[in-house]
């Protein structure tokens, strides 16, 4: 109860404080595999991300939370947990990415590889490198890295 009112209040409240809107330019929010980039700055950023989105893609994306800032405190670490459904991490400079493919078969779609594409050329923009992305489907997984697609 208390985290949808706190869920709505950042919304209003974010825009109230920083003034911030979202301009949606070649990419407005829709329901599909996304990866929003906060500046990383300001631990506030992803926060801003987050408010900008419709409402009904709120309770669907989890922003990525640094696990040293947001787990420092009880109150903070309920705030990722209950509010945000934040994914909370280690600091890292570099990732692998893992998803699965409800049909089962692990082959990678031309949609897997283009998106993997943009996530390594963002993370050499942030200095973070992608060791591998890896898909997993019933009959067993597929590594672009072994594959020769990374």
């Amino acid at each position: 109860m208390i985290a949808a009112l706190l869920r709505r209040a950042t919304g209003a409240g974010a825009w109230v404080l920083t003034g911030a809107q979202a301009r949606w330019v070649g990419c407005a929010p829709e329901p599909v595999q996304r990866i929003y980039f906060a500046n990383h700055q300001s631990h506030f950023d992803w926060v801003l991300i987050w408010a900008a989105l419709p409402k009904d893609l709120r309770a669907t994306t989890r922003p990525i939370a640094a696990r040293d800032y947001w787990t420092a405190s009880r109150f903070k670490h309920w705030l990722t947990r209950e509010v945000f459904n934040a994914a909370i991490r280690e600091r890292a400079a570099s990732v692998v990415v893992v998803h699965n493919h409800p049909s089962g078969d692990p082959t990678p779609s031309k949609a897997d590889i283009e998106m993997t594409r943009e996530i390594v050329a963002a993370g050499e923009k942030l200095g973070i490198s992608v060791h591998d992305h890896v898909v997993i489907g019933r009959s067993g997984e597929t590594s672009f890295k072994t594959a020769g697609l990374l």
